[in-house]
């Protein structure tokens, strides 16, 4: 993973974790799979794993009032299978979002900014491989969930 990304991870005093993705997407799952995996147990840190409807933790999400969200999702953004990028909020529509949110996830990101004008927005998307109906993630974007998996569990010690 990449210094500058972990830089933009960091956890700063109230944090929400939002996993998204299909499981039955192949690697759409990469944030389900991600939500699962992460054993952290932090005062301040709230992991949600909303699998496709983040529009249903809204309400959660405000009334938690973080000063940072992450969210982690399957994006393409022309890179290479399993390559990691932080994707800017105001720039979010210019990449697709794998998820197959019912709401979009700009949307919902803007909601929450209206009422959390100060929170800090880190959208952290990995390059899919293979989004077809299915299970299991391809190799390379497994590979990066394990990275990401990894750091967050000793980030968020």
């Amino acid at each position: 993973m990449d210094i500058s990304i972990k830089e933009e991870l960091k956890f700063i005093d109230k944090t929400v974790i939002v996993c998204l993705g299909s499981e039955l997407r192949c690697d759409d799952g990469l944030g389900p799979y991600i939500g699962e995996n992460l054993k952290i147990k932090k005062e301040g840190l709230k992991i949600v794993n909303a699998f496709s409807v983040i529009e249903n933790y809204v309400e959660e999400i405000i009334n938690y009032a973080p000063s940072k969200l992450i969210v982690i999702d399957a994006a393409f953004f022309d890179g290479k299978s399993g390559e990691m990028r932080i994707l800017p909020l105001e720039k979010l529509s210019s990449y697709k979002i794998v998820s197959t949110h019912s709401f979009p996830l700009e949307a919902v990101l803007r909601i929450i900014k209206q009422d959390l004008p100060k929170l800090e927005i880190k959208i952290l998307g990995v390059q899919p491989l293979d989004i077809g109906y299915g299970e299991g993630l391809s190799f390379p974007v497994k590979k990066a969930a394990e990275e990401i998996i990894c750091f967050l569990n000793n980030e968020f010690l």
